[in-house]
């Protein structure tokens, strides 16, 4: 996607050979009409992140805190605040005596117990202290940064009994992903003698309450598949089969 037009950038003045003084200023006011139009894609770049994706955490820093001191020692972290920001690690003073206040993560790397005002920030924690020391400390939720992710696997010696003559199998694929929005699914046996179709097409959580464990439905952690013979299979020849799928999504 692209616009069919643009904002103009500001031209730069033409240097000639003249008075040393006019062209020094000349190209002087260049370098600060670059600066000027350089801090603009910055401020355009920055500000576009933030609409699409917002502030926060990117990864889980280590926390460590006591009810003696009101210093939180905190591990590296990345976060994203219209830049990605890393955090090396340090200690966080938090104040004393306060109930669900906040600690701001500032874009410069430093931090702020209250709103700042000069700085684009998030909140990176919330805490509640006594005159001494921190009682309890929260980090904010991690900003999940959507992917595309497709993944592949084949089960092998799926076995279809005779009587029904199908095979219902649920597709695990939770030790390899679990997807936050679906895509599709791809279903393939090896064998002419069996063809494969999705069993449920619902789309629950693994974790919601319901009679079955897996769930009879498409979760984020599996699928469940149903196997058949064809028609004039001879049960005797095979009864066994391999399945390969693609599940594709956004993670």
């Amino acid at each position: 996607m692209s616009l069919d037009n643009h904002i103009d950038v500001l031209s730069p003045a033409t240097l000639e050979n003249g008075d040393s003084t006019v062209y020094r200023t000349k190209f002087n006011d260049n370098f600060t009409r670059a600066e000027s139009e350089t801090q603009k894609v910055e401020d355009r770049v920055e500000d576009t992140f933030s609409t699409l994706v917002g502030e926060g955490l990117t990864s889980i820093p280590t926390t460590s805190y006591s009810g003696t001191s009101l210093g939180v020692t905190i591990g590296t972290f990345t976060s994203l605040i219209g830049v990605e920001v890393v955090y090396a690690g340090g200690i966080a003073t938090c104040l004393a005596s306060q109930t669900n206040a906040s600690l701001y993560f500032c874009q410069d790397g430093t931090w702020s117990t209250t709103l700042p005002t000069t700085k684009s920030y998030f909140i990176f924690a919330t805490y509640t202290t006594d005159a001494t020391g921190i009682t309890t400390f929260t980090l904010s939720s991690v900003k999940k940064l959507l992917s595309y992710r497709s993944i592949t696997d084949t089960i092998s010696g799926i076995v279809v009994p005779e009587s029904p003559g199908y095979v219902d199998y649920y597709v695990d694929h939770s030790s390899i992903v679990s997807f936050l929005i679906d895509g599709f699914i791809t279903l393939n046996v090896d064998s002419n003698d069996f063809y494969a179709e999705l069993l449920y097409d619902a789309k629950i959580t693994y974790a919601s309450d319901t009679p079955n464990t897996p769930p009879h439905a498409i979760t984020e952690q599996g699928f469940y598949v149903r196997i058949t013979r064809q028609a004039g299979y001879y049960y005797a020849d095979d009864n066994s089969c391999e399945l390969t799928y693609i599940r594709t999504g956004m993670v």
